[in-house]
C-alpha cells in the first residue's frame, strides 16, 4: 500500500506518477506473503536445531552454530544479518558506510548475497581488515540464508525503494528482529512494536543505538521484542482479503 503511494510521487514515479496518478482510483498496493510452511524455524532442516516461540533454546545453538559456521567469534554483543542483492537500491552502500559505527557499538554482522561489483569487493576489503566482526558470502545459499536468519539478533535492510520486500517477513518469523527504511512495503510491515524503522541516512545510526539500547535492557524485554515478531502474521492467508476486495471491485464495475 505505501508504495503504490509512492509511485504516484516525482521520486518513485520514474516519470510515470502523473498516468498513475490519473489511474489512482484502480491503483491497489497489496503486500506479499510466505509460505508458513516452507518458512518454519520449527521444521525447518536446514538449521542445526530448531525452535519457536515459545521455546527458544534451539534458537541459542542457531546462533553459536553461524558464528562458527562463518568465522566470527563468539562475543556479548548483538549479531546482524543481511541476505541481499547487494546493489545501490537494496541501500548496502549506508551499511558498508556505517560500519565502523556498528563495529564501534559492538554490533557484528554477517552478509551474504551477490550484485555489483563495487558493493562486492568494499564489503569483501572490509571482512578482510576485520575479520572478526564481519564475514561475507558473495554467493546465494539457501541453507546459509536460512541460517542466517536463524541465528542473527538483527536484520537490516536499508532499501532506497522496496515495493514490498519477503526477507523482513522471514527474518521475523526466524526471530531475527528487523531494522529497515521507512519505504515502501518495510514501513508496511515493520512497526516499532516488531522492529525499528528510520526515515533518513543520517537517521540509520540512531536506530543502532536503539537496537543496542534494547539488547542492553537485558534478556526479557529483547524476547518479548522477538516474540511480537515471531507471530506476526504475513502468511498469504492473510491477503487473501486483499486480492478478494479487487476482484470484487471489478466485478462490480464490470456490472454497472
Amino acid at each position: 500500500p505505501s508504495y503504490a503511494r509512492e509511485i504516484r510521487t516525482p521520486g518513485f514515479g520514474a516519470g510515470m506518477e502523473s498516468v498513475i496518478g490519473h489511474h489512482r482510483e484502480k491503483l491497489v498496493g497489496i503486500l506479499n506473503g510466505i509460505d508458513g510452511d516452507c518458512w518454519n524455524p520449527a521444521t525447518d532442516t536446514s538449521l542445526p536445531a530448531r525452535f519457536a516461540p515459545g521455546s527458544m533454546a534451539g534458537r541459542r545453538k542457531c546462533r553459536a552454530e553461524l558464528l562458527r559456521e562463518v568465522g566470527i567469534p563468539p562475543g556479548p554483543g548483538l549479531l546482524a544479518g543481511m541476505v541481499t542483492r547487494l546493489t545501490a537500491q537494496k541501500g548496502v552502500d549506508l551499511v558498508l558506510e556505517n560500519l565502523p559505527e556498528m563495529f564501534r557499538r559492538g554490533i557484528r554482522l554477517v552478509v551474504l548475497g551477490t550484485g555489483e561489483r563495487g558493493y562486492e569487493e568494499g564489503f569483501l576489503a572490509a571482512a578482510a581488515r576485520t575479520p572478526e566482526q564481519l564475514a561475507v558470502n558473495i554467493r546465494y545459499c539457501d541453507g546459509l540464508a536460512r541460517r542466517i536468519f536463524a541465528g542473527t539478533d538483527i536484520f537490516l535492510m536499508p532499501s532506497v525503494f522496496e515495493p514490498c520486500g519477503l526477507s523482513q517477513m522471514t527474518a521475523m518469523r526466524y526471530g531475527s528482529i528487523p531494522l529497515v527504511r521507512k519505504t515502501g512495503g518495510l514501513a508496511d510491515t515493520v512497526t516499532g512494536e516488531t522492529g525499528w524503522v528510520f526515515e533518513s541516512p543520517g537517521d540509520f545510526p540512531g536506530a543502532l543505538d536503539e537496537a543496542v539500547g534494547l539488547w542492553e535492557s537485558g534478556p526479557a524485554k529483547w524476547a518479548a521484542k522477538r516474540r511480537k515478531c515471531m507471530r506476526a502474521d504475513n502468511s498469504w492467508s492473510s491477503r487473501i482479503p486483499g486480492y478478494l476486495q479487487v476482484y470484487r471491485r471489478a466485478l462490480e464495475a464490470a456490472a454497472q
